[in-house]
């Protein structure tokens, strides 16, 4: 399957599988040969976030921020597992996952290819459409 095919389909499937109440509105997902990168943006806090008295974010919002996915990791952690493990088996690629909040993003467990050792999921994108881009195309064979 097509890689934006199958981030489509798996988008649709964890949207019936990922509580609502975990991420505001649907996760961002991304797919190579290995692996799925699921990337949702967490809700904004009760109190609308930390604010100066003239209104701009506090110095502490980001802090703030790493905090909130920090404690969404740990109390999603046993769902996630179980959700991925389903996804895994049904698709037949590794998931891993991310959060965003306010201007942070944290990615948690993410796969690391032999190949391309240590690249995350879109350094391997982006390096395997510059190989593309520098392999000619093979010539269309003589008419005979």
């Amino acid at each position: 399957m097509e890689a934006d095919h199958v981030a489509r389909t798996v988008s649709a499937w964890l949207g019936k599988k990922i509580p609502a109440e975990w991420f505001a509105g649907l996760p961002e997902v991304l797919v190579d040969a290995e692996e799925m990168l699921v990337i949702g943006t967490l809700p904004e806090a009760a109190d609308g976030g930390l604010e100066t008295g003239d209104g701009a974010p506090s110095p502490s919002s980001g802090m703030a921020d790493l905090a909130r996915i920090k404690r969404f990791r740990e109390e999603t952690r046993q769902r996630r597992m179980r959700i991925a493990a389903e996804a895994e088996h049904r698709f037949g690629r590794k998931v891993s996952w991310g959060a965003v909040c306010g201007d942070q993003r944290a990615l948690f467990t993410t796969l690391s290819v032999p190949v391309m050792t240590r690249l995350r999921l879109r350094e391997r994108a982006s390096r395997r459409s510059a190989l593309k881009a520098l392999i000619p195309a093979k010539p269309a064979p003589a008419a005979g």
